[in-house]
């Protein structure tokens, strides 16, 4: 197994509420991925009437819509996403995107899934978009105060251990 086929499948186990239903969704996934893309977050629901999987990759958000003869994706560039709004009930919730002006309701999230792929989703979009390690302190912030968001960028996994490590020592000036 390669470690892309690995990342695939531990994703699907995280992801808890995908099971037979989007067995078409999760065998289409490493074709639909591109060269050394990683989903990172999934959950399944629905989106214009169809059922399949929402899933939050290194690069982009994706719907994947398996029928019994087609095939629907929808992708989502984090660049072009300006909000990210979510509300559950009972037993689902949804999830809303807007990029581009342009609004995508995902409805019928199992609700114990929905608040945390929308927070990562938003972390992932709210990052700052430079390169590396380098983010900008705000004027009149403390280290401390920076220190709490990083820690927060990290555990959500958009800041690798060495980016973090890095801004650390910047911010603690060690």
């Amino acid at each position: 197994m390669t470690d892309r086929q690995g990342a695939i499948e531990e994703a699907m186990k995280k992801a808890g509420g995908v099971g037979w239903q989007t067995r078409g969704e999760v065998k289409e996934l490493p074709k639909i991925l591109w060269p050394d893309e990683l989903p990172l977050k999934v959950v399944r629901g629905s989106y214009e009437n169809g059922t399949g999987l929402l899933v939050a990759t290194d690069r982009r958000l994706l719907f994947i819509n398996k029928g019994m003869v087609s095939l629907k994706v929808e992708d989502f560039g984090y660049d072009k996403i300006t909000s990210l709004q979510y509300k559950t009930g009972m037993m689902f919730g949804e999830i809303d995107v807007l990029a581009s002006g342009n609004r995508a309701t995902f409805k019928n999230i199992e609700k114990a899934h929905v608040r945390d792929f929308a927070d990562w989703v938003r972390a992932r979009i709210s990052a700052p978009k430079a390169a590396g390690p380098s983010v900008v302190v705000q004027a009149g912030a403390s280290a401390s105060d920076e220190l709490m968001k990083m820690a927060e960028l990290h555990k959500a996994g958009i800041l690798t251990d060495e980016e973090f490590a890095a801004k650390k020592k910047q911010l603690l000036g060690i």
